[in-house]
C-alpha cells in the first residue's frame, strides 16, 4: 500500500495543540512522509478569520469564508490527497472536526492511525467504538511509534473499499478554492503569511 501524504487531523484551537500538530508533523517529515494539514495553507479556521477581514469582506461574510475554505479543504485533502490520516484524539472528548476527516479518509477506504496520551475517556478509558474503530481499534500512545505503525500498513495488501461495507464516494471539486470563494484576489497571499507567521510552512 503507498502511503507518502499523511493528513494530520488534530485540534488546532491554542497554542500548546498547534506546538502538538506541529510536532506530529516533524516526526512524519523526519521518516520521509508528507504531512497534510486541513485548512488552506495548513492556516488554522479562527486564524483565518482576520486575514479575509483585511482584504475588505465584512466580518459575517469572512468567517462564512473561513468556514467554507476549512470544510472544502478538509474533505478534498482527506479523501483526494492523503494516503492515510492520522487522528489526534487527545482531549476530554475527541476534537469534532477530526472525528469528521478521519471519518472522511476511512469512507475513502484509506488507513486512520489513531494516537492518544490522554486518560480522559468518556467510556471508562476507552473511546467510543464507532471512532477506535476507524483506526482498528488500535491506540498509538508514543508519537514515535506513529511511523512504525505507517510503515506496517504500507507493508500490507491494499484492501478493496468495500471490504466490509460499500464505502461512500465523495465527488469533492476540482479546484476547491474556486468552487466555494469566487473572489480569490490575495487571499493565498495572505494564507501563507499566516502559515509563515504561525511557523506551519
Amino acid at each position: 500500500m503507498k502511503i507518502k501524504k499523511v493528513l494530520i487531523a488534530s485540534p488546532e484551537y491554542n497554542q500548546g495543540e498547534l506546538r502538538e500538530r506541529q510536532k506530529f508533523a516533524e516526526i512524519l517529515l523526519s521518516s520521509g512522509y508528507q504531512p497534510l494539514f486541513p485548512g488552506f495553507q495548513g492556516v488554522p479556521y479562527l486564524e483565518l478569520i482576520p486575514r479575509i477581514i483585511e482584504l475588505g469582506y465584512p466580518p459575517e461574510k469572512a468567517e462564512l469564508l473561513a468556514r467554507a475554505i476549512t470544510n472544502e479543504q478538509g474533505i478534498f485533502k482527506a479523501c483526494r490527497l492523503a494516503d492515510a490520516t492520522l487522528l489526534n484524539l487527545n482531549g476530554r472528548i475527541p476534537d469534532e472536526g477530526s472525528i469528521v476527516l478521519a471519518t472522511y479518509t476511512f469512507a475513502s477506504g484509506k488507513p486512520v492511525v489513531v494516537y492518544k496520551q490522554d486518560g480522559r475517556t468518556p467510556l471508562k478509558g476507552r473511546d467510543s467504538p464507532l471512532v477506535e474503530g476507524l483506526g482498528g481499534f488500535k491506540i498509538i500512545s508514543d508519537m514515535h511509534e506513529i511511523v512504525k505503525e505507517l510503515d506496517r500498513i504500507k507493508r500490507r495488501k491494499t484492501l478493496p473499499p468495500d471490504q466490509f461495507v460499500r464505502r461512500i464516494t465523495l465527488d469533492i471539486p476540482k479546484s476547491v478554492l474556486n468552487h466555494c470563494v469566487p473572489e480569490t484576489r490575495g487571499l493565498e497571499n495572505i494564507c501563507r503569511i499566516t502559515a509563515r507567521d504561525l511557523k506551519l510552512s
